[in-house]
């Protein structure tokens, strides 16, 4: 027994790391002599969690939704735009769905790299025809005046050219051919108060040249026979009258000159001293009938 505890003694002793002594006691902590010691992290000295921070009074007030993005998309200016003007995430896939229907009605731009039948597709899309042809215009007027005609088959073109839809062609050629009408109907009336005023125009200006009435008519007289035989001889009737020259005194006054000129004679309006005429006008009595119902005369 006495061996038995002697052995148990020294085990003791060796485990203690002395020489038999009492055992050597623990070693305190590093900030034991301070009497302090670190909070866990979250937690004040007290051991309570400080309180969070408050953000600005001016921030935006972001959408609960908004604690699920990455903080760089949460705090970004295009989302702060487009994303969080919606109160929720119902609003927010509503408007995401109306969008995505909206697109699929609408037409892509071709990109300046398109190839020709891509950008030809897209005007048809839009309602351009597939040739200056298809246009579907009112030509109801053509039978009326062909320079109607004319116009319509160079519209037909610029109209292409531009890109036109069917509507829009048909309102610029309602415009233009109203227009046009218009014109026309202007032209004739000033046409009308042309040759109906012929007589006293021409009149006016032989006026300083003959004074005296006898000698001005038989001037105009004269003017007129000479100027029916210019007409004669070109077979210019119709397009002095079209261009409205017929009723220009000077000019009928100079075609009755060249015409005078070409007898071997000078030209001399009237016959001063003459004998006194019943004055017809420059397109009276002298002319035929069909001359005269050419160029408009009453």
């Amino acid at each position: 027994m006495f061996v038995l505890q002697r052995l148990m003694l020294i085990m003791m002793a060796a485990d203690a790391g002395g020489d038999g002594g009492s055992p050597t006691p623990a070693a305190p902590p590093a900030d034991a002599g301070s009497g302090s010691q670190t909070p866990p992290e979250g937690q004040d000295a007290g051991g309570q969690k400080p309180p969070a921070a408050e953000p600005p009074k001016d921030a935006p007030q972001l959408p609960k939704f908004s604690s699920q993005l990455s903080p760089a998309k949460r705090d970004s200016e295009e989302y702060q735009k487009y994303i969080y003007k919606h109160g929720d995430l119902n609003e927010l896939a509503d408007d995401y769905v109306a969008l995505n229907k909206r697109l699929e009605r609408s037409l892509e731009l071709p990109g300046k790299d398109a190839k020709p039948e891509e950008v030809k597709a897209f005007l048809q899309k839009l309602g351009v025809p597939e040739d200056e042809k298809g246009y579907k215009l009112d030509t109801s007027l053509v039978e009326k005046n062909p320079l109607y005609k004319d116009m319509e088959n160079e519209m037909r073109k610029q109209f292409y050219r531009s890109g036109l839809t069917q509507r829009q062609a048909q309102g610029m050629w309602s415009l233009l051919s109203e227009g046009f009408k218009e014109a026309t109907t202007y032209m004739d009336k000033q046409k009308q108060q042309q040759a109906q005023t012929f007589d006293a125009r021409l009149a006016a200006t032989l006026d300083k040249t003959y004074p005296v009435k006898s000698e001005r008519d038989a001037a105009m007289t004269e003017t007129a026979t000479l100027f029916k035989q210019h007409l004669q001889r070109t077979g210019l009737g119709q397009l002095y009258k079209d261009s409205g020259l017929i009723y220009n005194p000077q000019f009928v006054m100079a075609m009755a000159a060249e015409e005078k000129s070409r007898s071997g004679g000078s030209f001399v309006q009237g016959n001063p001293g003459g004998r006194q005429e019943e004055s017809y006008g420059a397109f009276g009595s002298s002319y035929s009938k069909d001359f005269i119902k050419e160029t408009g005369r009453k």
